[in-house]
């Protein structure tokens, strides 16, 4: 079993200037089991290195060809989600706790 189960999608964006190819991720949700819930929201500066399943639409994306500016994908976490996901885990665990705690004062 993965120490991050979670999948990680995300939309990615594409921009061609000159010879190089930038791409810009958006709308990144990490899922946590089968909920569909929103737990938070945060804004980040420099998202990490996701990257999404190594597809051949994927390769095509990244090396600029193909008629889509935008690609929807997934993949497990990167080092900068993991640490979001311990964040959450760790928040989670504590709210477990203090509510615990209280219901048996």
């Amino acid at each position: 079993m993965r120490m991050y189960p979670e999948r990680v999608r995300a939309k990615m964006y594409r921009i061609i200037d000159d010879d190089e190819v930038l791409l810009i991720r958006k709308q990144t949700r990490i899922q946590f089991g089968e909920s569909k819930a929103t737990i938070g929201i945060i804004l980040m500066t420099n998202p990490g290195s996701f990257k999404c399943e190594n597809t051949e639409e994927w390769q095509l994306f990244q090396a600029g060809e193909g008629l889509h500016d935008h690609y929807d994908g997934e993949n497990f976490p990167d080092m900068t989600m993991q640490c979001v996901i311990e964040v959450i885990r760790k928040v989670q665990a504590r709210r477990a706790y203090t509510e615990w705690s209280s219901s048996h004062l």
